[in-house]
C-alpha cells in the first residue's frame, strides 16, 4: 500500500511537470539524497526546508543553509527523532573548485562537527556528462555523476547520479554505505521546482525500504 501511494504520488509529479538546481538534501547540505554534491550556494543565497522520514525511528528535519561567501555554504539542521530527543547540528560546505565543461567541481564539507549525532567529514567531486537519453518518450537531460568519500554518517565511498526529465523534474540515484548496517545502500529520490524557488522532494530509502519527503524553498541572486 505504502508503495503504491509513493507511486502514485510520482506519476502526480512528472504530469505536474515541472528541473531544480542546487538544493537541500534530507540532511540539509545541497546534495541529492543523502549524498553531498559539489554544488555551493554562493554568496546571500539561502533555502530552508523540511523533511519526514519513515525510517525507524521516524525523524524529522527543519534545515536552513545560508551563502556567506561564493562558494562557502553554512547552516543548521534540527532533527527530531519520534521517541528520543530534539538535536541541533551544524554544518558547513566550501566549494574548492567550480564545475566545468572540462572538469569536475570539487567541495568539501563538515556536517556535525560537534558530534551531536555523528560527525561527519567528506569530499565530493561532480561532473554533468552533457549526454541525452530516451525513457518513455522523455528526455533525461542534465546526466550528472558525484563520486566521494566520507567519514560519520558517510561511511566511505559514494556515489550518486541525477538526470533532468523535463525541464523541472530532477530524478535521484546513490549508493551510500551507513555506518549503522555497515553495507552499501540504494538510495532514489525525486525533486519538483514548482516554481517560485519551491521545489518537492520524495525519496526511497536503504534499498526501498523507507521514505520520505519534504519541501525546501531556495533563494537565489
Amino acid at each position: 500500500m505504502k508503495v503504491l501511494a509513493l507511486t502514485l504520488t510520482a506519476l502526480t509529479l512528472v504530469l505536474v511537470a515541472g528541473i531544480a538546481g542546487a538544493a537541500p538534501s534530507f540532511n540539509g547540505y545541497t546534495g541529492l539524497v543523502l549524498v553531498p554534491t559539489a554544488d555551493t550556494l554562493d554568496l546571500d543565497e539561502y533555502n530552508v526546508a523540511a523533511f519526514s522520514e519513515d525510517v525507524d525511528p521516524r525523524t524529522d528535519v527543519f534545515s536552513f543553509q545560508y551563502g556567506v561567501a561564493e562558494g562557502l555554504e553554512v547552516g543548521a539542521a534540527r532533527v527530531r527523532a519520534h521517541g528520543g530527543d530534539r538535536e541541533t547540528l551544524l554544518m558547513a560546505k566550501y566549494r574548492i573548485r567550480p564545475e566545468t565543461d572540462r572538469q569536475a567541481g570539487l567541495a568539501a564539507g563538515l556536517f556535525d562537527p560537534f558530534d551531536e549525532v555523528d560527525a561527519t567529514a567528506y569530499v565530493a567531486a561532480s561532473k554533468a556528462w552533457g549526454r541525452t537519453l530516451r525513457v518513455f518518450q522523455n528526455d533525461i537531460t542534465n546526466i550528472r555523476g558525484t563520486l566521494g568519500f566520507g567519514g560519520g554518517m558517510l561511511d566511505g565511498f559514494f556515489v550518486g547520479a541525477s538526470g533532468g526529465l523535463g525541464d523541472r523534474l530532477l530524478l535521484m540515484t546513490e549508493l551510500v554505505k551507513t555506518q549503522s548496517t555497515d553495507s552499501y545502500d540504494f538510495n532514489a529520490g525525486a525533486r519538483l521546482n514548482v516554481g517560485g524557488g519551491l521545489r518537492l522532494h520524495g525519496a526511497f530509502f536503504d534499498n526501498f525500504t523507507d521514505f520520505g519527503f519534504g519541501a525546501s524553498w531556495n533563494h537565489m541572486r
